[in-house]
């Protein structure tokens, strides 16, 4: 490889035959960065998920988080040990007043597959689609809407991603909006513009 040469530009800036080359090779990393970047943040999409719930008594809910089977993918059963204490599924709120009153559980057809990443493990595991099911309840007033975060197992051949995130916002049957309203005994609606006094 020959030595980068110099060459007198009127301006007087000197610029290198490759520094083209180099600017061409920056630009193209740069765009193939952001392209990674864009493909991995679909991978958090790759799946539409429906999420319900259906009351079944006071304070007590059913939720349904569906998903049809796409691509050959495939969606480990709730009761899959992955090793290490690490869960299939995992469901988390804010509030610490809803609990899990059973295990969750899945509708679908499963087909056991043993495992090319586990060695010596087969797995129950869902690729014509999937249901988990979760019953909760929930202690004190009902919320109108429900917030939490999904986590769910898939993969397929070799590929696997465990506990991937979906959060959810869904409307309760019974729930009441919330509205507080913080009282300040200084402000007085009527006036609200007063002379602060002399300092």
């Amino acid at each position: 490889m020959e030595p980068m040469q110099l060459i007198n530009i009127p301006d007087g800036s000197p610029k290198g035959r490759r520094s083209f080359s180099a600017k061409a090779l920056l630009s193209i990393h740069l765009v193939l960065s952001l392209l990674h970047g864009t493909l991995m943040a679909q991978d958090s999409t790759r799946f539409h998920w429906k999420v319900t719930a259906s009351k079944t008594s006071a304070g007590h809910y059913t939720l349904r988080f569906a998903t049809e089977g796409k691509d050959g993918w495939q969606f480990y059963a709730p009761e899959a040990d992955l090793g290490d204490g690490l869960a299939a599924l995992h469901l988390e709120w804010l509030d610490s007043s809803i609990r899990l009153t059973a295990p969750l559980r899945a509708e679908g057809k499963a087909s056991p597959v043993k495992s090319e990443i586990f060695t010596g493990k087969t797995f129950d595991l869902y690729e014509h689609g999937v249901a988990y099911l979760a019953d909760v309840e929930i202690g004190g007033a009902v919320p109108a809407q429900l917030l939490g975060k999904f986590q769910y197992t898939y993969g397929r051949r070799q590929e696997f991603y465990p506990l991937e995130s979906l959060n959810f916002s869904i409307p309760l049957e019974g729930g009441a909006i919330v509205a507080h309203r913080i009282l300040v005994p200084t402000i007085d609606l009527a006036h609200p513009i007063r002379d602060g006094g002399s300092v």
